[in-house]
């Protein structure tokens, strides 16, 4: 497995987030942290995939504590450059469905649209 790699850097008001390798429950705790501090001092926050080859539940519900972040305070935050395979275990977790995924601020999940009341956006290339 490999392991995962966050890189955060931060440019004018703008945090990218660029995560490489297996992005799973060992790396959580370093990417709530690194979110954590984008949101302290960032307007718009972007996580870029283009990097990840596998994603767990843990860090995709970290992800969608982001979006309601950004929701209640109105921030940009969005998750670019998706790879296929990463998209396809995304999708297997039915979170557009419903349930405790639907975000109650917009009721709508950042999973399923394009783009949210806070500009939330997720890039489904």
């Amino acid at each position: 497995m490999e392991k995962a790699h966050i890189d955060y850097r931060m440019q004018d008001s703008e945090g990218t987030i660029a995560l490489k390798g297996h992005v799973v429950i060992e790396s959580a705790e370093t990417l709530h942290k690194t979110l954590q501090g984008a949101f302290a001092e960032a307007e718009k926050i972007t996580v870029d995939m283009g990097g990840t080859d596998e994603i767990d539940i843990t860090c995709v519900q970290l992800f969608c504590s982001a979006h309601k972040t950004a929701l209640e305070t109105g921030k940009t935050f969005a998750v670019i450059n998706i790879p296929g395979e990463v998209r396809t275990i995304i999708d297997a977790m039915n979170l557009h469905k419903g349930g405790t995924f639907t975000n109650v601020l917009s009721e709508a999940c950042m999973w399923y649209t394009q783009e949210a009341e806070c500009e939330t956006t997720i890039d489904q290339s």
